[in-house]
């Protein structure tokens, strides 16, 4: 009887031995996975940071350029009625 016991012992330890293992595995395995994505993810998100932060100098520097432009444009306007009031 004590021999089957420590048979079924020995047995329900290689059980719970392999159980814990496979258990193991299964949870670095998920482990492994989350931080892929999260890899994955971070890298999607610093690429569209990255065209954010593109479109937005393009941007600022369209607005700077329409700016000049205006400013140009109100200076040639000042110029012409300046001369229209010379000629006048």
């Amino acid at each position: 009887m004590v021999e089957r016991s420590e048979a079924s012992l020995a047995t329900l330890r290689v059980d719970f031995d392999l159980y814990w293992s496979l258990n193991k595995a299964r949870v670095s395995s998920a482990v492994a996975h989350a931080l892929s994505v999260e890899r994955t993810r971070r890298k999607e998100l610093v690429t569209k940071l990255a065209e954010v932060e593109t479109a937005r100098l393009a941007q600022a520097e369209a607005t700077r350029l329409a700016q000049t432009e205006a400013a140009r444009l109100a200076q040639t306007e000042l110029k012409v009625k300046e001369q229209g009031r010379r000629r006048g």
